[in-house]
């Protein structure tokens, strides 16, 4: 009983902080989202994109990148919380598209 007394405050005190912790992440995520989202421009080329976001994981979505099923020059950056980065590609390889969230 008395380790639970001696530790009581800390975490009342973790449970009042943990919303501005949740928060902080939160910010920091979609900071991170739009810091990746300036350095794409239009007409960058895949190994561009690829050279700023890192490889992508060709197999799932469990990595960064993954390709869409449904349109083979589409990529899609995950990891940013509420906020991913969106990055799409025309037929000719090159970034048409950005779009955050």
């Amino acid at each position: 009983m008395s380790i639970l007394k001696r530790h009581i405050g800390k975490l009342i005190a973790l449970v009042a902080i943990s919303p501005l912790i949740a928060l902080y992440y939160r910010e920091s995520c979609r900071r991170v989202s739009s810091d990746a989202a300036s350095l794409i421009n239009d007409g960058m080329s895949q190994a561009e994109v690829i050279a700023v976001l890192g490889e992508p994981h060709w197999k799932d979505r469990e990595g960064d990148w993954y390709y869409s099923r449904y349109e083979p020059l589409f990529f899609l950056r995950v990891g940013f919380g509420n906020d991913p980065l969106h990055v799409g590609f025309d037929n000719n390889g090159r970034v048409n598209w950005i779009s955050l969230g």
